[in-house]
């Protein structure tokens, strides 16, 4: 829940200390960023983070400000739990414009300017985390609001041809509207204006709404104007219907909650069985002399018989039989335990056979069955030909 515009990432470290189900909850604190300069707007900005046990309502990570550049997750909690995961952040620092997703529905409208109100040494507009819709309507059928924009001086409430909505919350925006004519203020009038500009300036609405996070206090945040900008001069002002949408970056915040839910390792029995297809004989078919025998010691004859059986998992029983099923040799693979949640990471091992029977008597030229039993990820079957 929540509107920030930061993004969450999440890493697997440790499986084997992952809690099949078990759910979390990221929680943030936020800061007012004092700028300390009065020509400079404050704006909002992540304090720290917290991350609780949904079930129990334990906070395992209190308070972290392992969110910033540079800095690591904990691989453990306060208590030294292994969690197995690492979060990882991707925040927006600040509250900013987003020009990339903000603009006019008609491009042949003026574009909009969107900056923290400013009166230097009397009010300073807050970055507000929102993003907003503005709206041409009917001549009068808006209404601004009455503010002291500068000490002692008042913009009047009067009717408009503006609507402003903040879509994150979806409740329409109070604010203030200064009619600019060639350098003067309308201050006292209360005939009805229309949102406009031309090529040497432009209208403000000076946005007024409740300050997130501080119980419905109501504070001057943004201005938005046209843009009259000399590459911009053949633009237009809008009219009724047109329509602009603002976007903001914003950064983790207290009103934003994220929530997991952790799914242990499990096996895939499907995928375990279908790894065990990769098995292979080779060569097959075998004939009397092939590369994978090795040279004679002597002048003359052939270097000892085998045929390989290739790609098997670390614990297997290889049984080859006739194919009127009699047990002709058993052969074993005991290099480690299958694990059957990565079954096609283990399948490297290789059984080597001398053509040899149980009773150590070579065997005859024929097809031959072979079956691979691995614990944890199934079976195998197939068959072989040994020619002259």
């Amino acid at each position: 829940a929540g509107f920030t515009t930061s993004r969450v990432g999440y890493r697997i470290v440790d499986p084997t200390a992952l809690t099949d189900g078990r759910r979390y909850r990221l929680v943030f604190q936020d800061t007012l960023k004092l700028s300390g300069n009065a020509s400079i707007p404050d704006t909002l900005t992540t304090k720290n983070f917290s991350l609780v046990d949904v079930a129990t309502g334990d906070t395992l990570i209190r308070r972290s400000t392992a969110f910033r550049q540079g800095q690591e997750f904990p691989l453990f909690t306060d208590a030294g739990e292994r969690l197995g995961f690492q979060l990882q952040f991707f925040p927006d620092p600040l509250v900013t414009y987003n020009a990339d997703g903000s603009g006019w529905n008609d491009p042949k409208v003026f574009p909009l300017t969107f900056e923290p109100y400013l009166a230097a040494g009397f009010l300073k507009g807050l970055r507000n985390p929102a993003d907003y819709k503005v709206e041409i309507v009917g001549d009068g059928a808006g209404r601004s609001t009455r503010l002291e924009y500068r000490r002692n001086r008042f913009l009047q409430s009067r009717p408009t041809n503006v609507r402003v909505t903040n879509t994150s919350t979806g409740q329409e925006v109070k604010y203030a509207f200064l009619k600019a004519t060639r350098g003067a203020v309308d201050l006292f009038t209360d005939t009805a204006v229309r949102f406009e500009a031309d090529t040497l300036e432009s209208d403000l609405l000076i946005l007024i709404e409740p300050r997130v996070g501080a119980g419905g206090q109501e504070i001057v945040t943004w201005q938005i104007g046209l843009s009259t900008l000399r590459e911009f001069r053949r633009r237009e002002s809008p009219g009724a219907g047109d329509v602009a949408t603002i976007t903001t970056k914003k950064p983790f915040l207290r009103t934003d909650v994220f929530e997991f839910e952790i799914e242990g390792a499990r096996a895939n029995a499907d995928s375990a069985r279908s790894a065990l297809s990769a098995i292979r004989v080779v060569p097959n078919p075998y004939r009397a002399a092939n590369s994978f025998e090795g040279q004679s010691a002597f002048n003359q004859g052939r270097g000892p018989r085998q045929i390989n059986f290739t790609r098997l998992p670390p614990d297997c029983t290889l049984r080859i039989f006739t194919l009127d099923g009699r047990l002709v040799k058993t052969l074993r693979m005991r290099d480690g335990v299958n694990d059957p949640t990565a079954p096609e990471a283990l399948l490297n091992g290789t059984l080597s056979w001398d053509l040899l029977s149980e009773d150590n008597i070579s065997v005859s030229y024929g097809i031959y069955l072979y079956h691979v039993e691995a614990p944890g990820m199934g079976e195998k079957t197939g068959r072989f030909v040994i020619i002259k």
